[in-house]
């Protein structure tokens, strides 16, 4: 389920995964709380060289019920594209 599709967040020029990955961690636990950050590690960080904007997506492991969250970040002024979590 998509709870946000779009977002007026911009963050700055995004130029690395080291960066994406800190970013969406921080968007994650402010809009689903501290414990994403802790269920859905190790992140999958995607670079769409094409569009210029990173995908960050959650991992799922164990044998709860549930989703992963998931952001879309431009590269070159970090607009927030999209923010979700998959249920």
């Amino acid at each position: 389920m998509t709870e946000e599709f779009s977002s007026d967040i911009y963050l700055g020029e995004v130029s690395n995964a080291s960066e994406a990955k800190k970013y969406a961690e921080e968007i994650w636990i402010s809009k689903y709380g501290a414990k994403v950050k802790w269920k859905n590690r190790p992140y999958q960080i995607f670079y769409d060289e094409k569009n210029r904007a990173w995908l960050i997506h959650g991992s799922f492991w164990g044998n709860s019920f549930g989703g992963v969250p998931n952001v879309i970040i431009r590269e070159f002024d970090g607009k927030v594209l999209a923010v979700w979590h998959d249920k």
